[in-house]
């Protein structure tokens, strides 16, 4: 499947592809809807510590970051890591993201947490 997208697709397919049909935690599918369950705002509306941490959650199963908050700000931490490392993002930015409390929406209503 990979080399076949790699002949077939854009960049930009490929990467739309990614922001509309990527799961995304408890259900839901694209950028924008993961964005608004976590969030609770519009994808062209987050942060930087709330891009970080979307783009940590594609395809995530295992971490619930209403339940386990510390290990969702490690991998948010990763990615903006990975950003400052390639140049997107520069040191004041990376210190300022890397600073900002993790914050959510309220989870689904029907979220539980296990004990």
């Amino acid at each position: 499947t990979a080399v076949w997208m790699t002949r077939s697709w854009t960049r930009e397919q490929f990467l739309d592809t990614l922001a509309t049909r990527s799961e995304f935690g408890p259900g839901w599918r694209g950028v924008e809807a993961a964005s608004r369950g976590y969030f609770d705002r519009a994808a062209a509306e987050l942060t930087l510590p709330q891009a970080a941490a979307l783009a940590a959650f594609v395809g995530d199963r295992g971490t619930d970051p209403w339940c386990d908050r510390e290990a969702a700000t490690g991998m948010r931490n990763r990615i903006l890591q990975r950003l400052r490392e390639n140049g997107a993002i520069d040191e004041t930015a990376w210190h300022t993201a890397r600073s900002a409390p993790f914050e959510l929406a309220a989870p689904p209503p029907t979220h539980r947490c296990p004990r």
